[in-house]
């Protein structure tokens, strides 16, 4: 019987394979479809303090979302913190700010990190893969589930149609998504509900 970390290392090779046959347009098109998803919904508008990602070639594209987002709420983008090996929320205060960090990532100049005062309200999340009852599957160093576990917010994964499996099996330090935002649906993890 294959072990979990078997399992998910067959996930990612098939994932991988289906992502890199998704043409320009396609991503281009599901990538607006999920912003609209995105900010349609109630979570958006109640949110002021936003974690983004900073998207790799295979995900999807939130950075328009990120500009317009820059003049209306809180934003932070993860930057990598080379004392303790992880990634931490930091302020973005414009994108004339970013840099090429850690694996070739945009992050921000370093700043302080986010440590006290208010939590996030919402984390967005990328992966490589993500199933219906909100578990991720990241591209196995494990930095976000570090980062999501020291952060409070809603975690909100956002992917591609083609990223969407049955099932990821789970380890301890994988960390449950409460939504998943895609092309044209934003789903609730706690009833399964469309939002």
């Amino acid at each position: 019987m294959k072990s979990v970390a078997e399992i998910k290392s067959g996930l990612r090779v098939n994932l991988k394979r289906a992502l890199s046959n998704l043409d320009e347009a396609s991503r281009a098109s599901q990538s607006a479809s999920v912003i609209q998803s995105l900010i349609g919904s109630r979570v958006w508008a109640e949110s002021g303090r936003i974690l983004f990602f900073s998207p790799m070639p295979d995900e999807v594209n939130l950075w328009p979302l990120l500009q317009r987002a820059l003049s209306e709420k809180e934003v932070f983008l993860p930057g990598y913190d080379p004392d303790r090996k992880v990634f931490v929320p930091r302020r973005l205060e414009s994108e004339n700010s970013l840099y090429t960090g850690k694996f070739g990532i945009r992050e921000p100049s370093p700043t302080p990190d986010l440590k006290e005062g208010k939590p996030l309200d919402l984390i967005l999340v990328p992966g490589l893969g993500f199933d219906r009852h909100g578990h991720r599957l990241g591209r196995g160093r494990g930095f976000y589930d570090r980062l999501l576990s020291e952060n409070r917010g809603l975690r909100c994964g956002a992917c591609f149609d083609e990223q969407i499996i049955e099932s990821i099996p789970t380890e301890p330090h994988d960390i449950t998504l409460d939504f998943l935002v895609m092309p044209g649906q934003m789903v609730r993890f706690s009833d399964g509900r469309t939002t």
